[in-house]
């Protein structure tokens, strides 16, 4: 017996080759072409799938990957990549990671990473923003090493090639898993490298995301979360520990500029910010800077401006407040000089 579903591979497999190598077709046949790649590859895959796995696959990622334009047969000549008529068919295939063994695994994240890389997502934004997540969650889960780090850097590429206002969309929960992911693996002694490049991409994630308000949404997120009681954050545990291997306070300037900007919100979500605040602030071992303590010093005058507005009992001041006593803890003498200098004068 003919086993059709092998034999729909191979001919999907071979039109993408001859598409990756430069054959010329018209626009007509290579829309048609995406359109059976789109079918046979359609989610969620049949079982068995063979066919998919060890043809369409690694077909694709040689279309993705090939420098080959074709031209789009309008009046204004425009030419694109290849490539790009398959991104909707694989943006979501960050779905089938955990489902699969380790060379599969393999074969989607070096898709996913030539997608990324290469292509213009934009078009389906957001279901690469959600592919982006999914991927964080593979990297936080237990698995092979050498995947885990191939689908961190597929998050590093993406801060660099998609637009970052749209990231900031995912920023925050991508950074809360991999916090974790990051505090896990350094208390159990785990993979070092793992350690590392969840570090750096945190590192990197601050730098970038860490003026656009980024922190707000983290922060919040991080006192919504059901799964960690007081003293148990993982987020604030790895921005602490980011602090201190840093050996500088330039991660918490950021933060408590971007936290000034928490005003904006409702009550419910500037409750929700502070009481975060005040978690991290009771695991910072660093002393605060000049402009953390600044920065710091305008967050609490536009606080305190703006809840003086409130009704009694619209707004419970204990997370504020210890979040001042722990951070007056952390303020070097000098700093504090400086400050009743200037309000002196």
């Amino acid at each position: 017996m003919i086993d059709t579903q092998m034999v729909r591979s191979c001919l999907v497999a071979l039109a993408l080759d001859m598409l990756a190598t430069g054959i010329d077709v018209s626009w007509t046949m290579a829309q048609r072409i995406q359109q059976h790649v789109a079918a046979a590859c359609a989610l969620p895959w049949p079982m068995p799938n063979e066919g998919i796995v060890s043809l369409v696959l690694p077909a694709l990622r040689q279309v993705l990957d090939s420098a080959h334009r074709l031209s789009t047969g309008t009046a204004t000549k425009k030419t694109v990549l290849v490539g790009s008529l398959f991104v909707p068919v694989v943006i979501n295939f960050g779905n089938e990671l955990r489902k699969h063994d380790y060379l599969t695994q393999r074969c989607l994240l070096d898709i996913l990473m030539v997608t990324i890389y290469k292509q213009d997502v934009k078009v389906v934004e957001l279901a690469a923003l959600g592919t982006l997540q999914t991927i964080a969650d593979f990297v936080a889960l237990p698995g092979s090493t050498e995947n885990r780090l191939l689908a961190i850097q597929i998050l590093q590429t993406a801060i660099s090639r998609i637009d970052t206002r749209a990231f900031l969309r995912v920023s925050p929960s991508i950074f809360a898993v991999i916090a974790t992911a990051y505090i896990e693996q350094l208390v159990a002694s785990g993979d070092s490298a793992i350690v590392e490049q969840c570090r750096n991409l945190l590192r990197t994630m601050i730098r970038t995301f860490g003026h656009l308000g980024m922190f707000i949404q983290v922060f919040k997120n991080d006192s919504m979360n059901q799964s960690w009681n007081h003293a148990k954050s993982q987020t604030s545990h790895a921005i602490s520990t980011l602090i201190l291997e840093e050996s500088g306070t330039t991660i918490l300037d950021t933060i408590f500029a971007d936290l000034a900007d928490v005003l904006k919100r409702d009550p419910s979500s500037l409750q929700h910010v502070l009481d975060s605040l005040a978690e991290f602030a009771s695991k910072l071992e660093s002393e605060l800077s000049e402009g953390a303590a600044e920065n710091f010093s305008v967050l609490l005058t536009r606080f305190s401006k703006h809840v003086a507005e409130w009704d009694t009992g619209a707004f419970a001041p204990g997370s504020i407040l210890e979040t001042c006593r722990y951070l007056l803890d952390r303020v070097p003498p000098v700093s504090v000089e400086v400050s009743i200098n200037a309000r002196m004068s």
